[in-house]
């Protein structure tokens, strides 16, 4: 088992930089038709985190997140699984307009593994702020993206994740300081 972490702020544009991974391998034993059976898993994750702003009125952050994880036999067999991998990528911009308007657009995809079900999200926000009360509009999942799925091995099981997700939709909110 093994993690890391990093981070680093930069005077130029306002910028950060994080950066996470982690490593485990862990071995198993189980008893199938009398027969012992030794396994190794795996899994490795590494996220990326960039949050810059250039300028007073623009502030923009990118994450991108990898996992993948390995099953492999040890005895009796030494069969190798095929490994579960998969990518997310987040990207979030605001515009501040004036002292009252902020535009926000959130893009996200999912990006699966071997013939899975990728998805795209796009969200966009708009908020009006003035004497401590703030109506904000939210138009979520634009582009009406439903599900994605992903499959995971895990000894002699093999299963597939589907996400049925939220559908588009409208909000309004409104919140006052008092």
């Amino acid at each position: 088992y093994g993690s890391f972490n990093f981070s680093k702020s930069f005077n130029f544009w306002n910028s950060r930089l994080f950066l996470t991974s982690m490593y485990s391998v862990s071995e198993k034993n189980q008893l199938i038709n009398s027969t012992l059976n030794t396994y190794q898993s795996g899994s490795l994750s590494l996220t990326g985190k960039l949050y810059i702003q250039p300028h007073r009125c623009f502030n923009s952050e990118y994450q991108i997140a990898y996992y993948n994880g390995q099953v492999k036999m040890i005895a009796p067999s030494g069969k190798k699984f095929p490994s579960t991998a998969y990518t997310s990528h987040s990207w979030i911009n605001y515009f501040f307009i004036g002292k009252f308007l902020q535009l926000g657009v959130k893009q996200e995809l999912f990006d699966g593994n071997r013939n899975q079900k990728d998805a795209y999200f796009m969200d966009f926000t708009v908020s009006l702020e003035r004497k401590g009360q703030k109506l904000t509009f939210e138009f979520r999942n634009l582009l009406d993206s439903r599900r994605y799925s992903y499959n995971t091995v895990q000894t002699y099981v093999q299963s597939e994740t589907l996400y049925n997700l939220r559908l588009r939709c409208r909000m309004m909110k409104y919140s006052c300081a008092i």
